[in-house]
């Protein structure tokens, strides 16, 4: 069936939802590509170190530094820079007693220290505490 914005009827329109349907498949390609890049494929050791980590830490949130160690078959010398790198990037929080856990999780007990974004502003003086 061709309906008749298409190319195939000798006009050289194209029709709106065809353009919609390239401009959803391109952003759907685009986000993919993106997802992949950041987080499957690992291009050299450390990446492929990081990457270890990154996904020991999301499959069992709240673990602690010696498990990653042990796990990952990582010396504490390369684990200190990626924990580093992945706090910063807001992948990973630490939690009390060397523990780390995946971004958005729950951290129990945590006070939410004013150097995290979602830390909520104190009522009486508007600041974080």
């Amino acid at each position: 069936m061709v309906d008749s914005g298409s190319l195939c009827d000798g006009s050289r329109l194209i029709s709106r939802d065809s353009l919609d349907g390239a401009i959803a498949l391109t952003e759907f390609l685009k986000t993919s590509l993106r997802h992949l890049f950041a987080e499957e494929f690992a291009f050299g050791k450390p990446m492929q170190d990081r990457q270890r980590v990154l996904r020991h830490i999301r499959d069992h949130a709240g673990c602690k530094r010696r498990d990653i160690l042990r796990n990952c078959s990582i010396l504490v010398k390369e684990l200190w820079p990626i924990l580093g790198t992945l706090k910063e990037e807001g992948r990973v929080l630490e939690g009390a007693g060397d523990t780390y856990w995946p971004e958005g999780a729950d951290v129990p007990g945590d006070p939410q220290p004013k150097d995290r974004p979602d830390a909520p502003d104190c009522p009486d003086c508007g600041r974080r505490h």
